[in-house]
């Protein structure tokens, strides 16, 4: 459940905290990708994809939720508690693929800096 996810400070510190089964196939990326190119592919697949079935803004909140989140010190409750807002009740299907497009994200843009 998210908010035993949440609860647990799993999202700075577990990379897969959530069973492989809660979320589908079409979010999952390869972890082999040997080009930066094909792994940008492959993220901006996932992107639409939360994107069409989130909505652009529910996508974007959650998205805003995800990466406070990671920033924070400490646990945020009340950005865990709006992330569960946004997400609702399958919050555990979304949550693992926009944490891995906040985490390559921040990565791909920290290296351009």
């Amino acid at each position: 459940k998210l908010s035993d996810t949440l609860a647990g400070g799993t999202l700075a510190h577990n990379a897969n905290p959530l069973p492989s089964q809660t979320f589908s196939k079409r979010f999952l990326m390869d972890a082999n990708v040997d080009n930066e190119e094909e792994l940008f592919s492959q993220l901006e697949d996932v992107r639409v994809q939360l994107e069409m079935e989130l909505g652009m803004e529910r996508f974007m909140r959650a998205y805003e939720c995800v990466r406070q989140l990671s920033e924070a010190e400490d646990d945020d409750t009340d950005m865990g508690k709006e992330l569960e807002k946004v997400l609702g009740a399958e919050g555990d299907k979304y949550f693992i693929p926009i944490v891995h497009l906040v985490t390559h994200d921040d990565n791909l843009y920290t290296a351009d800096d």
